[in-house]
């Protein structure tokens, strides 16, 4: 079964009381099972103040789900959530439990992140006509993912002929497509910003952990 995990609170951030987090089949869209936490239910800091507690609940929420699967017998494929890493890190500390489960980030939340990142990095020297093609490589993103879903394909191959969309080439072989693709990034870095020391493949050196991690990949 390929899992959907979401949680909704009464008020937003740190003021939220209540929590809910929805379980459901990606597929079908049937709702499996639902969890309802108090905030008090998720711990608090040592100086008895709540913080983050929004993701706290969404957390052990999703662990309570975790569990109420295995407890079904029900076999898990994978299971789909918001771009949080507080959530794969949950799921990684219960693989003893649970076994290794892949998970996957939402495409809305990866769209948005990557919209986010990209205006970051068009305000940096040299990087400003970035700006021209964020919503052309979000619109890409949501069609690679489609597209993924329907063939079983990996994202990541998909989303990354943009490298190749942008030097104007629309059609290659398929064979070694992904060596074309890493002498593509590497061009890029260049001359995307316009600089002969690569600049742009620097900048993504300096933002592993965000940028260029989740910009190729659309998984935790």
């Amino acid at each position: 079964m390929h899992l959907a995990a979401d949680g909704s609170y009464d008020s937003r951030g740190y003021s939220a009381l209540i929590g809910k987090v929805v379980l459901a089949e990606a597929r079908t869209k049937l709702v499996l099972h639902t969890e309802v936490l108090h905030r008090s239910e998720t711990g608090t800091t040592s100086d008895g103040l709540i913080t983050s507690i929004s993701t706290r609940m969404e957390v052990e929420g999703l662990r309570r789900l975790m569990r109420w699967v295995q407890a079904q017998g029900l076999q898990i494929g994978s299971v789909t959530t918001d771009r949080s890493r507080a959530l794969g890190a949950a799921l990684r500390e219960m693989e003893p439990q649970i076994g290794a489960i892949p998970h996957y980030y939402d495409g809305w939340h990866l769209a948005k992140w990557l919209g986010n990142e990209l205006r970051k990095v068009s305000k940096l020297d040299g990087c400003d006509e970035i700006g021209a093609w964020i919503e052309k490589l979000k619109t890409h993103l949501w069609n690679a993912i489609e597209y993924a879903a329907d063939s079983n394909t990996d994202v990541r191959a998909i989303f990354n002929t943009c490298l190749m969309h942008v030097k104007d080439v629309h059609e290659w072989p398929l064979v070694n497509i992904f060596i074309i693709l890493l002498a593509t990034w590497f061009s890029a870095s260049q001359t995307i910003s316009g600089r002969p020391d690569g600049s742009l493949h620097s900048l993504q050196s300096r933002t592993t952990g965000g940028f260029a991690k989740g910009f190729l990949c659309c998984r935790e």
